[in-house]
């Protein structure tokens, strides 16, 4: 059986203040900091910058909380069960 304990890689929602320009001009080392290529290929995270109260950041909660179908039939636990996720501020 497949191992749910050693993820691939790590998945980061990254919410900005709300009302932060998130189309404005970034340093290099900010952009670093939101670039999804450059983030992944580095560090093998996934990287979702919102802003905080938006819809953005409301569907990328919700869609981290799914647990796959597949884990969801091989634990054999109900389809609605929902993922913790770890806020850092």
């Amino acid at each position: 059986m497949e191992c749910v304990d050693t993820p691939s890689d790590i998945d980061l929602v990254l919410v900005f203040p709300g009302g932060w320009d998130m189309s404005a001009e970034l340093k290099p080392f900010e952009y670093n900091l939101v670039s999804k290529k450059r983030t992944h290929r580095e560090y093998r995270i996934h990287v979702f910058p919102v802003t905080a109260g938006s819809e953005d950041e409301q569907e990328w909660l919700t869609f981290f909380q799914r647990v796959s179908p597949k884990w969801t039939q091989k634990l054999g636990v109900p389809a609605e069960i929902k993922k913790g996720l770890i806020r850092i501020t």
